[in-house]
């Protein structure tokens, strides 16, 4: 168990997760319409379910799991190398555990992930759609129509990625498995989605239904009212796709080479492929030492300058270009579309919670042996609160002076939390979520503390 939570952990710990949790949270603002809307995100032929708490239930982890299908290939791709650099592959190199086992672990790492995404996804709908209704009955569906598909499409993911090399063909595999899984006369139902058909079909008269998913605004569409609560129809089913899944991982476990071979990254001026053998693992020691530590024995002036460069070396310069080039724009653009550009230029700069403040604060091995004291470290951090400033300007320049001084007060308060929380608890990952879900609120005009 330890194993399937330390893979667990590492995927938590990717720079893309504050990213798709960000994407999930502005999403469950508008994957449910009003209650009083003319539109509805899921139809058949001309119906649609009116949006009570019954209804967005069934609606909800159907929604779910069609977006998770393509999310999945998204957050499991290029998992070997991931398992490279993060020294984990050796446990699979030297473990005794058969290969069913090893594999079963990569699966369930990845399984609990989307579990974990999914539910805040689940819990956010909730939260903004709130009736009154029975929670546990709210939650019933999710447990019954996601739990199950998100343990095949983890397991389907792993198979793919362990085992097809080219990407053409994990392309065309999963484009196979859309049609396979999504038709309505599947004989198995993966999704939910016939038996969310299903539902219609007990108030209305349907030979051959034509569904849709995604907003449908049409004239004539008729609005049926859920009032009791629906029951799980195919049990059995669903845990025929648990063994289905498990089937699958044990047949492809017996091809399973656990001494697989990775290329090495273009950025390391090689392109042959290093054998990773059971016991053994490469360092680059050189990334270690990439850049030259300036002589900082002179003053604090000194160190201020040794902490811009680390600060530089924090943010790829992709990243940069794009920050830079919406920054830019913000000045430009109206009012709410500014506050959005300046909101997004936040969310990428969260980054630098671990490669500029957690790195300062635990790997930097100048910091541990230097004469200066930790209290200077930390003032140096300054730099970051300078960025945020000058981040906001395009919203402080049409700010009042009090407006502005009280902003840049609000910021300073959120520079000085996120920097004692990373010094003293040696950590990024909850500060990283908090600015996330702090700044994506923006993205949906209602801000859960308006800072601007």
């Amino acid at each position: 168990m330890s194993v399937v939570l330390l893979n667990f952990k590492q995927y938590l710990k990717h720079p893309f997760f504050k990213y798709i949790l960000a994407f999930i949270l502005v999403l469950s603002f508008y994957i449910i319409p009003p209650i009083n809307s003319k539109h509805s995100p899921f139809t058949v032929d001309n119906y649609a379910g009116t949006p009570n708490l019954i209804w967005i239930s069934n609606l909800t982890p159907i929604l779910i799991n069609t977006i998770f299908f393509i999310l999945i290939f998204f957050i499991g791709r290029n998992i070997k190398e991931e398992e490279n650099r993060n020294h984990t592959v050796l446990f699979f190199q030297i473990s005794v555990k058969n290969k069913f086992t090893l594999l079963m672990y990569r699966v369930l790492g990845l399984f609990l992930y989307c579990v974990l995404i999914s539910f805040i996804l689940e819990l956010s709908i909730l939260i903004i759609n709130y009736q009154p209704y029975n929670i546990f009955l709210f939650f019933v569906p999710y447990f019954y129509f996601c739990l199950p598909f998100l343990f095949f499409i983890s397991t389907f993911s792993t198979i793919i990625e362990f085992y097809v090399e080219n990407k053409v063909l994990k392309y065309l595999s999963l484009f196979i498995i859309i049609i396979l899984i999504f038709s309505i006369k599947a004989s198995v139902d993966f999704t939910g989605l016939q038996e969310l058909i299903f539902n219609f079909k007990e108030y209305i008269n349907i030979n051959d239904p034509f569904f849709v998913i995604g907003k449908s605004n049409k004239p004539n569409l008729t609005f049926i009212t859920f009032q009791d609560f629906i029951y799980p129809k195919n049990i059995l089913e669903k845990l025929l796709i648990i063994i289905l899944s498990l089937a699958l991982l044990f047949i492809f476990s017996v091809f399973y080479n656990r001494n697989y071979k990775i290329k090495t990254s273009p950025e390391s001026g090689s392109s042959t492929k290093n054998s990773i053998t059971a016991g053994t693992h490469a360092v680059d020691h050189k990334s270690l030492l990439d850049f030259e530590t300036p002589n900082i024995h002179v003053g604090f002036l000194q160190l201020l300058k040794a902490d811009l460069l680390l600060l530089q070396k924090s943010i790829d310069q992709k990243t940069l270009g794009i920050i830079v080039l919406m920054w830019l724009f913000s000045f430009m653009a109206a009012p709410h579309i500014k506050i959005i550009f300046v909101a997004i230029i936040f969310i990428l700069l969260v980054s630098l919670n671990k490669k500029y403040l957690y790195n300062s604060f635990t790997n930097n091995f100048y910091e541990k042996s230097s004469v200066f004291k930790s209290y200077e470290f930390i003032l140096t951090k300054i730099l970051l609160l300078l960025i945020y400033i000058i981040a906001a300007l395009p919203i402080l320049i049409g700010m009042s002076p009090e407006n502005m001084a009280l902003c840049i007060v609000k910021l300073a308060l959120l520079f000085i939390i996120q920097v004692f929380y990373i010094k003293i608890f040696k950590d990024y990952l909850l500060s990283e979520v908090v600015l996330v879900i702090l700044f994506a609120s923006y993205l949906t005009s209602n801000p859960i503390i308006n800072i601007f």
